[in-house]
């Protein structure tokens, strides 16, 4: 019975600690992609990567997740050269976890880093590009950016689009556009083939 009660208990603690840091990381990446005020630091958040650091998470791999998408944007805020290590932990948790998401959460995770890269690319590191690139690719192969059929939001058709042309792969991109504007909800879909296909052929 004793040991019952341990795993309910765990249970419940790992259920309230992936949801404390979901909640953290959306907070952190909104404060990040939007103006909004800053807002006052969680004191418990401390304690919860603290205790992380000493609890394996191999058998809870969105919590992995989560638990470096906050450090990769924490240490962003504090320019800490720990980025390299948090991204990198990012990226190999994906190859190794990354199709046992659901999507939408995945999706979720995946948006946050590819803000990430944007900002370091505005920043001027532009192998950070090819690091959008990339991560697109993968959710383009696992259909990771359709919700019921559509691109979900539909922005993220046209900054394929856009990063396609940047790095110089202007027949993939175009082969994208064709291959996918039907995947464009109707209400947006002429104009967004439009405007990238005329970007397209403009470079």
């Amino acid at each position: 019975k004793n040991d019952k009660l341990l795993n309910v208990i765990q249970t419940l603690d790992n259920y309230y600690l992936l949801d404390k840091m979901r909640f953290a990381c959306t907070m952190m990446n909104r404060q990040k992609s939007i103006i909004v005020e800053k807002q006052t630091e969680d004191k418990l958040i401390k304690y919860i990567l603290e205790y992380l650091e000493d609890h394996p998470m191999e058998k809870l791999p969105l919590l992995q997740f989560y638990y470096n998408l906050y450090q990769l944007l924490k240490s962003e805020e504090e320019d800490d050269k720990d980025q390299n290590i948090y991204y990198t932990k990012l990226k190999t948790s994906l190859d190794k976890y990354g199709k046992l998401i659901e999507r939408g959460e995945i999706r979720q995770i995946f948006t946050a880093v590819i803000n990430y890269c944007t900002r370091k690319l505005r920043k001027g590191e532009q192998k950070y590009l090819q690091e959008i690139f990339d991560w697109y690719s993968y959710m383009l192969d696992n259909d990771v950016l359709l919700v019921n059929g559509y691109f979900t939001p539909h922005q993220h058709f046209r900054n394929i689009v856009n990063v396609g042309f940047r790095l110089g792969k202007l027949d993939w991109t175009e082969n994208f556009v064709n291959k996918n504007e039907s995947k464009i909800a109707r209400n947006y879909r002429d104009y967004i083939v439009n405007y990238c296909l005329a970007e397209v052929y403009f470079h």
